[in-house]
């Protein structure tokens, strides 16, 4: 066991975090689907009936190549020209029929009712504003 000075313990547990880190790189789809980098930018919030997902994509161009799926538990995000995809997780099932969703100003807004069941998932038509 290795004592660190500064902790009260004595026990140092820096390696856990890079351990943990680790194992997550390696069992977690990887969403290298935003030009080589780690995916879009994504913001989600919950009211008591609508779960809204805003994905931030500022090339409209990019945008409408977006293909954009969901599911019970997560909307899928690919472009249509690339192999690469993003998975949103969602805090909340949703009923995936139930998703509209706008892109205006750089910001494709996804909002679908939240459910108890899981579902397949559906194709999502984007309205561009």
């Amino acid at each position: 066991m290795k004592r660190n000075p500064r902790s009260s313990s004595g026990f140092d547990a820096s390696w856990v975090e890079q351990y943990v880190h680790n194992i997550l790189k390696q069992t977690l789809p990887k969403s290298d689907l935003h030009a080589g980098s780690k995916g879009y930018d994504v913001e989600t919030t919950e009211t008591r009936q609508h779960v809204t997902v805003k994905v931030y994509v500022s090339d409209p161009s990019e945008a409408k190549r977006l293909q954009v799926e969901a599911a019970a538990t997560q909307i899928r995000l690919s472009l249509k020209d690339r192999d690469a995809e993003q998975r949103i997780q969602l805090l909340h099932p949703v009923i995936p029929s139930s998703c509209r969703a706008v892109y205006k100003d750089g910001v494709l807004q996804l909002q679908l009712r939240k459910q108890e069941k899981e579902e397949l998932f559906y194709n999502i038509n984007v309205q561009f504003v």
